[in-house]
């Protein structure tokens, strides 16, 4: 199943939330994965450099969009229980 689809700010990439994080180049056609992970929504930074996942387990990831190498992991299971969305706010 598949959770959000969402384009990076330049246009040279689509991500792919579902069972894992996809990045896909729309051009040249290729794909990669980088997380396995279940995830409900994944957003962009404003400049393109890092995605943020939300994930149903009530945590965020952020990682590096070039590589899928997480940088933090946030965790908002005792306020949230599962997350189902993410935004970035362009600041």
């Amino acid at each position: 199943p598949y959770g959000r689809t969402v384009f990076a700010p330049d246009g040279r990439a689509v991500a792919v939330a579902a069972d894992g994080v996809f990045l896909a180049d729309p051009v040249g056609g290729s794909v990669r994965v980088l997380d396995r992970r279940h995830f409900a929504d994944v957003a962009f930074t404003p400049d393109g450099s890092r995605l943020i996942g939300a994930r149903p387990d009530g945590t965020a990831v952020e990682g590096e969009a070039a590589t899928g190498a997480a940088a933090r992991t946030f965790d908002f299971k005792a306020a949230a229980g599962r997350l189902k969305a993410v935004a970035v706010a362009p600041d």
